[in-house]
C-alpha cells in the first residue's frame, strides 16, 4: 500500500470516529477550530498504533504553518 493510501486510510478512520463520536458539534454548529482539534486527536490517535519511532514522540497539530523561530512566517 503506498504511503498516500495509508494516509488516506488513518484519515477516513479519524474521520468516522469525529462523526460517531462528536456528531453533536455538526448539531450545535461550533466553531471550525473545535472540530479540527477533535479531529487531529483521533487522526493522532489512529496513526500512533502505526508508529514505531522509539527516538520520536507522534502528535498532530492543527496550526502547523508557523515557524518556530519567526511566527510569522
Amino acid at each position: 500500500m503506498l504511503i498516500y493510501e495509508k494516509l488516506a486510510h488513518y484519515l477516513a478512520n479519524a474521520v468516522c470516529n469525529l462523526i460517531k463520536n462528536d456528531n453533536i458539534l455538526f448539531v450545535y454548529n461550533v466553531h471550525e477550530t473545535c472540530i479540527n482539534h477533535r479531529l487531529a486527536l483521533y487522526l493522532e490517535k489512529s496513526l500512533s498504533t502505526q508508529w514505531d519511532s522509539s527516538d520520536e514522540t507522534l502528535f498532530v497539530d492543527i496550526e502547523f504553518n508557523r515557524s518556530l523561530e519567526d511566527k510569522k512566517q
